[in-house]
């Protein structure tokens, strides 16, 4: 929860890579969780690397196929 946290602040920050890294760390402690995929890919999306941000939001999807916020 620390990481996933803290991935959010830094993004709400503008502080996109540093929140990769975060979302990243947070992502291997908690695999497969919808909010951790959807930061990872804001995040790359923000910083215009899109081939990344379409496969966490892909990620994100294929986790709760039906939910509105990722779809």
């Amino acid at each position: 929860a620390f990481h996933r946290q803290l991935g959010e602040d830094l993004a709400a920050l503008e502080r996109h890579a540093e929140a990769i890294l975060a979302f990243s760390n947070a992502a291997r402690l908690s695999p497969g969780d919808l909010h951790i995929e959807t930061g990872l890919g804001m995040s790359y999306m923000n910083l215009a690397r899109f081939p990344e941000a379409i496969r966490h939001f892909e990620a994100a999807l294929a986790i709760e196929p039906g939910n509105p916020q990722v779809q």
